[in-house]
């Protein structure tokens, strides 16, 4: 993503491809795809710098500060380093999205229908291909081993001694965290995920695909602190879940010390994984055609 996108909330995860390679986008998948009843674009004009997708109930969706190379990453399941071909200001110009359905509609479906506006409105055309020798990260355990907590019942609480969670109200349930993603500037803490899930984290952060060779299978928490460089700065990082966070999950960290490692040596030291520049394939989503939003 562009850089200097520091505060950024958002209530929908972007994940890795998953759709067919070389499949074109015809005009009779554009038309077999479920579409919203009626979306009004515009170009935002906030001051705040958030970034947010968020399902609402009701069938509707509220996107804001979002460019459309974020709008092409949520309605295509894809990061940002697999979008090809994008003019420049699909990553400059921000936009705020308004958009409901004609009833509620699970979140696939809420993708389906943001391709179709992003076919009607900016004229999207696209094909996929795979670029065979991108720049990828391999994850491998660092000498000495793996330094992940496996997540056990009652573990999902706390993974940051020095910033817990706020203790539930006297008599109430205790806090359940597993399965969350808590993420700051240099900044995070995960409970009871399964390294799929740091892998999505770190190709984010990064800026590249992840191959895992770490052979860990099972879920853990951790805490991860680092100083974010001009490779970091600008990576969304793994976005919540619908809904955003989860109720109760700690608010966004602060910002680390100075000190801190680089993000590869924090990797190393306190995760006990190491991340080496490779080269591999990678699925790309190669834009033939993109225009500015037709008037609302």
């Amino acid at each position: 993503m562009a850089a200097g996108m520091a505060a950024v909330t958002a209530a929908i995860l972007i994940g890795a491809l998953t759709a067919p390679l070389l499949h074109a986008q015809s005009p009779a998948a554009v038309t077999d795809r479920p579409a919203f009843e009626v979306a009004t674009i515009k170009p935002d004009t906030g001051a705040s710098g958030m970034i947010r997708i968020q399902i609402a109930p009701g069938g509707r969706l509220n996107a804001e500060n979002v460019t459309v190379r974020i709008l092409l990453g949520y309605a295509y399941d894809v990061r940002d380093y697999q979008i090809s071909g994008a003019p420049s200001w699909a990553g400059s110009q921000q936009y705020d999205v308004v958009a409901k359905s004609e009833k509620a509609a699970p979140p696939t479906e809420m993708r389906l229908m943001m391709q179709s506006l992003l076919a009607d409105r900016f004229k999207l055309a696209f094909h996929r291909e795979t670029k065979t020798d991108a720049p990828v990260y391999e994850l491998t355990p660092a000498r000495g081993g793996l330094k992940l907590t496996a997540s056990t019942a009652g573990s999902c609480v706390t993974v940051d001694r020095d910033h817990p969670p706020a203790p539930p109200p006297p008599g109430g349930p205790i806090p359940n965290y597993c399965g969350n993603i808590r993420m700051g500037r240099g900044r995070i803490d995960a409970w009871g995920i399964p390294m799929t899930r740091l892998i999505e984290t770190l190709s984010n952060i990064l800026g590249r695909a992840i191959v895992d060779k770490t052979g860990a299978t099972g879920t853990y928490n951790f805490h991860l602190e680092y100083t974010p460089d001009q490779a970091t700065a600008g990576g969304l990082g793994a976005l919540p879940g619908p809904g955003g966070r989860a109720p109760g999950t700690p608010a966004l960290a602060p910002p680390p010390d100075s000190a801190s490692p680089d993000i590869f040596t924090a990797l190393q030291e306190q995760l006990g994984v190491r991340a080496q520049s490779s080269k591999g394939p990678v699925e790309m989503l190669v834009i033939d055609r993109l225009e500015r939003p037709s008037e609302n």
